[in-house]
């Protein structure tokens, strides 16, 4: 194979090995020493149901809600969620955490019986000291 066949080659590879790498937002790091803490949703903020934005609890003073989503998430992987009762008695659900293995921005939450709850489970779009952003796995 001659030198020129070659080079192509290699500045093909190099060519795909850059297209496929993503710009993709919700794959870029993130520094989950900002995650394990109580997050509240402040859907005062939000302008889209794609998007839903957390704050970590003491934030701010939240105005009154019949639900507002609550999660706790602890470095061992163990975690809670606000349940909306049908009878307004919302009470915390305990379960695990984890990332996904295709996706590490991705949280996959599964209840105390190890079935992953798809309603709950979220990527991570967003995290800073002060802000959780998140959208649906299913998006």
């Amino acid at each position: 194979m001659n030198n020129s066949i070659k080079s192509l080659i290699l500045i093909s590879f190099i060519c795909i090995f850059l297209c496929c790498s993503t710009n993709d937002p919700d794959q870029n790091e993130i520094d989950m020493s900002y995650f394990y803490k109580t997050w509240i949703n402040s859907f005062e903020e939000q302008s889209t149901t794609k998007r839903f934005i957390y704050r970590p609890e003491g934030f701010k003073i939240f105005q009154p809600s019949w639900f507002r989503m609550k999660y706790i998430f602890n470095e061992d992987n163990s975690c809670n969620w606000l349940v909306l009762a049908p009878d307004d008695a919302h009470y915390l659900q305990s379960g695990t955490w984890i990332s996904s293995r295709y996706n590490k921005n991705s949280v996959l939450i599964h209840d105390t019986a190890g079935i992953l709850q798809e309603d709950l489970s979220f990527v991570i779009v967003n995290l800073k000291e002060s802000l959780l952003e998140i959208k649906p796995i299913s998006e």
